[in-house]
């Protein structure tokens, strides 16, 4: 979510590639997550609204850091992150010869044994991915056209 240029980015990518096949593995938080990572504000990702970071930070949902300047938790959402949705990513990697091959299931992934067995049932993997991050990994075969 902090590539400002997706296109430019994948399509940089291929360079580290040298002609060759290759697979990159990326990370991808949620417009709509419950709590939006970086400055800590209910649904701060879907809702960049300065009047409401301002509430949120004044009543205390926020980060502590910036629970005296909503401006800069806004400014910073707004500047370093661009939540995207998974088609237009798929789409950008798949315009630079890039396709898919797994969608990771984070929560299958996970130490805690709880979440873990939680993360066999597709419906709760489904959920997280929604609410929280989703792990792709994209194959490159190394010919360019």
């Amino acid at each position: 979510e902090h590539v400002a240029n997706l296109d430019q980015f994948v399509k940089s990518s291929l360079e580290t590639f040298s002609g060759n096949s290759g697979l990159c593995i990326h990370y991808f938080p949620s417009r709509f997550s419950l709590i939006e990572p970086h400055v800590g504000i209910p649904f701060g990702a879907l809702i960049q609204n300065y009047t409401y970071y301002n509430i949120m930070c004044r009543f205390g949902f926020c980060f502590k850091k910036f629970k005296q300047n909503p401006e800069k938790a806004y400014k910073y959402v707004k500047t370093f992150t661009m939540y995207r949705n998974m088609r237009e990513i798929d789409h950008t990697f798949q315009k630079y010869g890039f396709y898919k091959i797994k969608s990771i299931g984070v929560m299958s992934c996970h130490e805690n044994s709880l979440i873990n067995l939680l993360g066999k049932v597709p419906i709760f993997n489904y959920i997280f991915e929604i609410l929280r991050t989703k792990v792709c990994c994209y194959k490159h075969d190394g010919i360019v056209s």
